[in-house]
């Protein structure tokens, strides 16, 4: 559908979010009505008012409440997504609306075919304002899928207000176009947009709508349309061809990982009989039993503080009926090897790997799952840094992805091992280490911007301090990374994430100067907690935390 605004008294600094909208130009006669509340369910874009900072906020009224959906960057800063904006609506329009202040003052809406009338009664700005009803928002990640230089493809840009900003470029993108730089600015009423070519000049190219998900955009200097989708729509997978046929592959160290699966977690120590296990909150995950058709998707050696070692262990039902699948512990490197080879004859894959240190010197753990898409795959272990860095660049070179790294001490040195699979898509995904805490959170802070989220994290001690490692991966879906966290606190994080439907899919144990810290990595499993009254609901919480000083974990 073409891009439309209308023109009455619309600023150009709010084209964007209103020329999405379905609407004609031409609006029915304007009739004034009571308000329908079923009517009005659905999406609303303030576009004018006697306070012109708060103008683009987008709402959704469900009921009898709207709920903000997005402020824009001018708003004022009391307002933000997911607070309830009104509620208590009524058929005759009067209701409550939230001031910058925090209170709710009274006011009333008044209907004029797809126009809302706003009235607050209050003598304040924004006390005068006008939504409309709104369509598709471009605001947030788009991912270019086709169109003039392939090089291109893959490129990830962030629409804010009436420009986009580059986000991810693929390696082969052309030098003109840096993360960061605006590839399209002046998003304008009509659908006109200035975009940034290959050689770094913005020539003015039409935009349509095909969908609220897909853009196209045409312009004369280049050949043809480009298309651009949201990245959740279809996964990032730019396959190179196989010049040897058709090969097994997966485009994502998780490639299993769906929603809505049974999961659980357990520790196998400490037991019911140890007396600190009951005030440390452990008890409630040690030795649950580990139901038929589930596997475990992450072993890891644990250390108590206080309470010894054991082991934990994150299971989830199989994807198959009848997966094949063993795990075994507590083997020297020689005899890993040889279960490894044996197992990899019988048509099992490693799937995750574990090393620690024992008082008879390093031991070694694994999980092996029937290898039934076929795929090519590597494990490496005992690798100094530098062989471990060697290692990494010809695999990747050679088209696999590291799914699972690990780092731990073996006389005194360090030592890195990795599993790898065959990739569909080498460009979805990164991997760093040695990285001290400031580094790490950087590195995430910005990869989390461009879309990638944590799905595998490591922390060991070195001379030089604790260093952190991690493999990222751009994945759709809500994820939650939690790391240098005593056992109460991790204990606390992962009880409320599993209250919010998030399921463990990583877990850490590691030894710090500062005692034994753990870590975990939860995704979304079902949104059980997306619900209408959750805004009001975490502001009384956050209001009763405030008022009686209950510290946060």
């Amino acid at each position: 559908m073409p891009v439309h605004l209308p023109q009455a008294r619309v600023r150009s600094s709010i084209a964007l979010v209103a020329a999405l909208s379905a609407l004609s130009t031409s609006p029915p006669p304007a009739v004034a009505q009571l308000v329908d509340r079923g009517g009005l369910d659905g999406t609303w874009v303030r576009v004018d008012s006697n306070y012109d900072p708060n103008n683009l906020m987008r709402i959704r009224i469900d009921g009898d409440v709207a709920i903000l959906l997005s402020v824009p960057a001018t708003g004022h800063r009391a307002f933000r997504p997911d607070q309830i904006l009104w509620r208590g609506l009524r058929g005759d329009g009067e209701t409550q609306i939230l001031g910058s202040d925090g209170t709710y003052y009274p006011g009333s809406l008044r209907r004029e075919g797809d126009m809302l009338h706003v009235r607050v009664r209050f003598g304040a700005e924004g006390n005068e304002q006008l939504w409309r009803r709104g369509g598709p928002d471009i605001d947030g990640d788009w991912m270019r899928r086709e169109g003039g230089d392939l090089s291109s493809d893959g490129m990830r840009i962030r629409v804010t207000g009436d420009q986009a900003t580059i986000r991810f470029l693929p390696p082969a993108a052309p030098r003109n176009y840096r993360v960061g730089t605006p590839l399209w600015r002046g998003i304008a009423a009509d659908g006109t947009v200035d975009v940034m070519g290959a050689d770094g000049r913005y020539a003015t190219a039409r935009m349509t709508l095909d969908g609220p998900d897909r853009i196209l955009l045409e312009a004369g200097h280049w050949e043809g349309r480009q298309v651009w989708i949201r990245p959740s729509v279809e996964p990032i997978a730019l396959r190179p061809p196989e010049p040897e046929g058709e090969r097994a592959c997966v485009d994502s160290a998780l490639f299993q990982h769906r929603r809505d699966v049974r999961a659980g977690w357990n520790l196998s120590w400490p037991q019911g009989r140890d007396s600190m296990a009951e005030p440390m909150g452990i008890l409630d995950y040690g030795n649950q039993p580990h139901p038929a058709s589930y596997i475990t998707i992450d072993l890891e050696r644990v250390a108590f503080p206080m309470l010894g070692d054991g082991y934990s262990s994150v299971w989830q039902r199989a994807t198959g009926s009848g997966t094949r699948w063993e795990e075994e512990r507590d083997l020297t490197a020689g005899a890993f090897r040889a279960r490894n080879s044996a197992r990899t004859a019988g048509g099992l894959r490693l799937s995750d790997f574990e090393a620690y240190s024992t008082p008879n010197g390093v031991r070694y753990a694994g999980v092996w799952m029937e290898n039934e898409e076929g795929l090519d795959w590597h494990v490496e272990f005992d690798l100094t840094g530098d062989r471990y860095g060697e290692i990494y660049e010809q695999r990747r070179r050679d088209g696999f992805r590291l799914v699972d790294v690990e780092a731990y001490t073996d006389a005194g040195e360090l030592r890195f091992a990795g599993i790898w699979y065959r990739s569909c898509d080498n460009t979805n995904w990164r991997q760093w280490r040695n990285m001290t805490r400031e580094q790490y959170q950087d590195r995430a802070d910005s990869l989390s911007a461009m879309g990638f989220r944590v799905v595998d994290f490591e922390s060991y001690r070195t001379p030089q301090g604790q260093r952190y490692a991690a493999i990222w991966e751009r994945i759709a879906g809500a994820w939650q990374v939690r790391s240098d966290r005593t056992l109460p606190q991790f204990l606390n994080h992962h009880r409320v994430f599993t209250d919010q439907g998030y399921r463990l899919v990583d877990f850490e144990s590691y030894a710090t100067a500062d005692g034994q810290r753990f870590a975990g990595v939860w995704a979304e499993n079902e949104p059980r907690f997306r619900y209408a009254m959750r805004p009001l609901l975490d502001d009384s919480i956050q209001a009763y935390r405030d008022r009686f000083r209950i510290p946060r974990s």
